[in-house]
């Protein structure tokens, strides 16, 4: 990625990002994906979790800023909430469906499934989003009866997400086959989706260690 952001202007004028570096970011990113070199990054006790995380957020970098630059539009966590974009959307519901999977099939957190939506799905569901969405779906509500059977609370409150999140989704706005800029969106709604539950997680991971100091106080 030497030469993979271009910011300097040139003759007055901002130089714009080559294509192909972008196709080169979403291609390792899908392969970082699919063999968990994303969830080894943000394990603190993972062997070179520092240097995984790095090139992790210097890829999703990437692509935010060539949306950026492709859009003339602020995109940040904060203001998610605000964003119109469906194929954005549809890579946040495939991560919500994702975390359901793991959620109702382990009580470690879906570590150990052989198989999942990430390994089968990602990369049609990135590229071809409508080849696959009716399945994934249809397979939620599986995952939702089991998670019910052990988690009540839990499978009430994805199912609510990934209804919130299905309001946003206009189909008729995603193409059969996603061009680059289509990519880029569906990849930054995927990780930008990650990134919250896993802060969601861990303030209430925090909240819970908190009452248990102040109980054995």
């Amino acid at each position: 990625f030497r030469d993979a952001i271009w910011l300097a202007a040139v003759g007055g004028r901002v130089v714009p990002f080559p294509e192909n570096t972008v196709r080169q970011a979403l291609l390792r990113l899908r392969e970082s994906t699919l063999t968990e070199e994303w969830a080894n990054a943000l394990d603190p006790n993972g062997e070179q979790m520092g240097w995984r995380r790095a090139r992790l957020y210097a890829r999703i970098g990437l692509i935010k800023t060539y949306l950026i630059r492709n859009t003339k539009q602020e995109i940040t966590m904060k203001n998610r909430e605000e964003m119109k974009n469906s194929v954005y959307w549809l890579g946040s519901l495939f991560a919500t469906l994702a975390d359901l999977q793991r959620a109702a099939h382990q009580s470690d957190g879906g570590k150990n499934v052989k198989s999942t939506i990430v390994d089968r799905f990602y990369t049609t569901a990135s590229t071809c989003p409508k080849l696959v969405y009716g399945r994934l779906i249809a397979q939620s509500q599986h995952h939702l009866r089991k998670l019910e059977n052990k988690n009540q609370n839990a499978a009430f409150a994805i199912n609510r997400e990934i209804a919130s999140i299905n309001q946003r989704i206009d189909f008729d706005e995603v193409p059969d086959m996603l061009p680059l800029p289509e990519q880029s969106w569906f990849a930054l709604g995927y990780y930008q989706q990650i990134a919250e539950m896993n802060g969601r997680k861990a303030a209430a991971a925090a909240a819970k260690r908190d009452k248990s100091t102040k109980g054995d106080n």
